[in-house]
């Protein structure tokens, strides 16, 4: 038997999504930037940047709302277009998170759609 949630502090971890066979992306994480403002050892850190117009085409053209779609990087708040992106995603996914080193202004993390941090 599982437990029906399991919260691990970056998201939570369901029965119906450990037990999900369907054909559409459940939970998607995406790497924006490994460009961030901290300079912590243990960050995943890389030289690209995602390319937004390509990764637009691809949301856009799922079948079905994804259930749960997450930011990461490096620091994703740090892309030049990570707004746009909030925003265009926002119509494509049930729930939207960000894993943030948290640096922001709290008014600007609450102007934005975003429905958990981490």
């Amino acid at each position: 038997m599982i437990n029906k949630t399991l919260n691990t502090g970056f998201s939570e971890i369901t029965e119906e999504r450990l037990l999900y066979h369907g054909p559409d992306p459940w939970y998607v994480e995406v790497a924006l930037t490994g460009n961030c403002n901290f300079h912590c050892r243990y960050c995943n850190r890389f030289s690209e940047n995602l390319d937004v117009d390509m990764f637009k085409t691809w949301i856009s053209g799922q079948k079905q709302q994804l259930r749960h779609l997450q930011f990461t990087g490096g620091e994703p708040t740090v892309h030049s277009r990570f707004e746009e992106i909030v925003l265009f995603c926002r119509l494509y996914t049930k729930k939207l998170g960000v894993s943030t080193n948290g640096s922001w202004d709290l008014e600007k993390y609450s102007s934005l759609p975003i429905d958990m941090f981490s």
